[in-house]
């Protein structure tokens, strides 16, 4: 299972040293994630869902993934610094389904 503890973040300028132990004080930052609803022909199921879902949550980058057969749609939350969106179609396809379109936006978390 992958270690989920909460990394802090740089708050300081860069030539002072930074706290990287895991109790290390978390301050709010702007998110740089990138969120995607990506079109899906052929989605009938949710064996479907599980398995363009399964096949996304590999990816590193991606933080989550939500995938409605009904709608034909998953939503992905991802970081454009790690994985783009062609591959993100890529690894799509290689589950044997078929991306079709794709509405992208940045999610602004800071206050």
């Amino acid at each position: 299972m992958a270690d989920c503890r909460v990394l802090p973040v740089l708050t300081k300028p860069a030539e002072e040293p930074i706290d990287m132990t895991p109790d290390a004080q978390v301050t709010n930052i702007p998110s740089k994630d990138h969120f995607v609803v990506i079109r899906i022909e052929g989605l009938h199921c949710h064996r479907c869902e599980q398995s363009i879902k399964n096949q996304l949550q590999k990816c590193s980058g991606v933080f989550e993934v939500e995938v409605d057969f009904a709608s034909g749609q998953a939503s992905v939350l991802y970081d454009p610094q790690l994985i783009s969106i062609p591959l993100l179609l890529d690894k799509i396809k290689e589950t044997g389904y078929k991306p079709t379109d794709f509405t992208q936006s940045h999610t602004d978390t800071a206050d």
